[in-house]
């Protein structure tokens, strides 16, 4: 890996973009929260810092500072609405395998704890999940693969392919489960997922085929196993604490008492 006292400009500005996303992380989910529950100022504050943390990493810091292609983060033209449609196949069938595997390893494991599921089945509800699920997917395919992941590659050298794509990945998944705080078995199940799912999107470059395999683990882990999903504060407050639902009412409304 590149000395810390010797990157160049652009890997520098990559320092500070990957430690403020952190550091914001930990402010909004774990200071700002909490707070917000009973605030609507700071409610409003968390909705506007996530706005604009949404802006600079999808939109600002790819496009003008760095300057990525659209194929380097996943993406596809705009005249495909930035669908990346070429090696779609080419990229699921690599992951098919350990996608398959890992949804049945779900449902044995759902079945050999008795989960609710095999006789509380709601369609709706799992419909409803999934559809929530895609579009979370979407936004976190977008903010670590198709950002973070890019700027650890740009901290780390090394004269073989395979060491560099080793240690890129290795970090990426370190901190995509840093994200999962303090959840200690979905940090374990995201560290896995993120490793070998940025392990091949070192080389396909799709973030296509990531979502919606994503969607179906979480919808899959959440719905039928039944894991708890719940990271940050809300871990630790428990009972009715819903990042999403509680800073949006609207989706409370539609959500209900589902889940």
């Amino acid at each position: 890996m590149s000395n810390i006292f010797h990157l160049n400009a652009n890997q520098k500005l990559s320092v500070i973009e990957l430690s403020t996303l952190v550091f914001s992380y930990y402010i909004l989910i774990w200071v700002l929260f909490p707070r917000a529950l009973n605030s609507t100022p700071i409610h409003i504050v968390i909705l506007f810092w996530l706005a604009v943390i949404v802006l600079y990493t999808f939109y600002f810091s790819p496009i003008f500072i760095h300057k990525d292609t659209l194929v380097s983060r996943g993406l596809g033209p705009k005249e495909h609405l930035y669908f990346r449609i070429d090696n779609f196949i080419d990229f699921f069938k690599r992951v098919s395998n350990i996608f398959l595997l890992s949804f049945l390893l779900i449902v044995l494991f759902a079945w050999w704890k008795d989960s609710p599921f095999f006789t509380e089945f709601n369609w709706y509800a799992f419909v409803l999940k999934f559809t929530f699920y895609l579009f979370s997917a979407l936004l976190q395919e977008l903010l670590f693969f198709s950002f973070v992941f890019l700027r650890i590659e740009e901290l780390v050298t090394s004269n073989s392919r395979y060491l560099h794509r080793f240690i890129t990945v290795a970090i990426f998944s370190f901190i995509f489960m840093l994200f999962h705080l303090p959840n200690i078995p979905l940090m374990i199940l995201s560290y896995f997922f993120a490793f070998v799912m940025g392990y091949y999107f070192y080389t396909y470059r799709n973030i296509y085929v990531i979502i919606p395999i994503h969607a179906i683990l979480g919808t899959s882990l959440y719905i039928i196993y039944q894991l708890p999903m719940k990271i940050g504060s809300c871990y630790k407050i428990g009972k009715g604490c819903h990042f999403m639902r509680n800073l949006i009412p609207q989706i409370n409304d539609l959500i209900g008492s589902l889940w």
